[in-house]
């Protein structure tokens, strides 16, 4: 005999970021301010690792932010099993056959299993081999000064990096500051990527060849043409044309910026390089 399904339990669990999943769980983004459909539709484990690391921790800190920043941006790192970590007095070195010189001046998450993660700052690196920052900040860790045996995990490169930039002591002046109190995040990933399209010649966009996707219409709020549609449909038509812009898209930035202490901004930008890992 099938035991019938507890609808108690279910309505429960909808209300669980660590158990709801599908609508449940864009019900509960929704809820608690953070628009996880663009970001992860259809991905229930993304979404829930994004809803944990934010709702689970102290709001305004440092940690805070990281942890829901590299929750937002895990589906884009590039992780290596079996790197392995030797440190002495002279410098700390993390070398797998996968690390090329493009990692230098990133940021990496080190995890061994059943100890707690670290991040470190990536000072040089070659092909084959990596030298961790000795200073530490706020937004990672200092790496240890001494291994009797190299230790053995799992390296992840992370498509972003944090900076602070604040005055020296006693500089009142702050010369060469231009953002005080603001979170600067570089990331090398687009977290919303832009709709492909191309700009399709001629009057209507629908007069394809056999096979050939619809082109796209430039569209204007501003036309002052009744007839003419000021606003697109991916499905119906007409279909806009859609450029990517400099900048990191405004979900991810509705996301983060309330994470931040009262009187920090934040400032975020995407780099597309032709050498980037990502």
């Amino acid at each position: 005999m099938l035991t019938p399904r507890n609808r108690i339990a279910e309505a429960r669990a909808a209300t669980l970021a660590s158990h709801a999943g599908g609508a449940d769980l864009e019900n509960l983004g929704t809820l608690y301010g953070l628009p996880l459909p663009r970001l992860a539709r259809g991905q229930d484990a993304t979404a829930r690792a994004i809803l944990r690391a934010t709702l689970y921790s102290a709001r305004g800190t440092y940690p805070a932010t990281l942890a829901t920043l590299r929750e937002l941006y895990r589906p884009y790192e590039i992780t290596l099993a079996g790197a392995e970590l030797s440190a002495d007095e002279s410098a700390a070195t993390i070398e797998h056959e996968d690390i090329t010189a493009a990692w230098a001046g990133r940021l990496v998450r080190w995890e061994v299993e059943g100890e707690p993660g670290a991040l470190f700052a990536v000072q040089s690196a070659s092909a084959g081999a990596l030298t961790l920052e000795r200073a530490r900040t706020l937004h990672h860790t200092t790496p240890p000064t001494s291994t009797a045996a190299p230790l053995v995990g799992a390296l992840a490169l992370l498509p972003w990096r944090a900076s602070e930039p604040t005055p020296g002591d006693g500089d009142e002046l702050a010369p060469g500051v231009d953002a005080p109190a603001t979170l600067i995040i570089d990331t090398e990933a687009p977290r919303v990527e832009v709709p492909p399209s191309y700009y399709h010649e001629g009057d209507d966009p629908t007069e394809t060849a056999s096979g050939e996707p619809y082109g796209l219409h430039v569209l204007s709020l501003f036309d002052g043409d009744p007839a003419v549609p000021s606003l697109g449909d991916q499905t119906l038509g007409p279909f806009p044309l859609y450029f990517p812009g400099a900048g990191v898209d405004g979900t991810t930035r509705a996301i983060l910026d309330p994470l931040l202490a009262a009187g920090v901004r934040l400032r975020m930008t995407l780099t597309l390089d032709d050498e980037s890992p990502f």
